[in-house]
């Protein structure tokens, strides 16, 4: 129990640092880049949530992280507690590292 809440509290501090530190727009430029494009600058980063996929992507990435913070600690005793040796619970961490790195371009190119 204390080591849920011990990265149940790391991960509070992480998400409201990024919630803190984010500007409210994409581009905080005072010049635009030419005389035509004085309307990117004032893209809010709520724009995302109205196309579905980028929607999908920004909730997943944050969901994500947390369950590598949340499980690179614990998941290896909880394998052994299940029942697995030791020597090969490296497997199960491998899987879902595979998995990342496959989900995450495809999720970049769905976008």
């Amino acid at each position: 129990m204390n080591t849920n809440l011990f990265f149940a509290a790391i991960m509070l501090v992480g998400g409201v640092g990024a919630v803190y530190t984010m500007p409210a727009r994409l581009n905080n430029s005072e010049e635009p880049d030419n005389k035509n494009s004085e309307a990117t600058n004032l893209v809010p980063y709520s724009t995302f949530f109205k196309n579905k996929y980028a929607c999908l992507a920004v909730l997943a990435r944050p969901l994500s992280t947390l369950c590598f913070w949340f499980l690179d600690p614990i998941l290896g005793l909880h394998l052994v507690n299940l029942g697995m040796k030791d020597e090969d619970t490296g497997f199960v961490f491998a899987l879902y590292a595979a998995t990342w790195a496959i989900g995450s371009p495809l999720v970049g190119y769905i976008c």
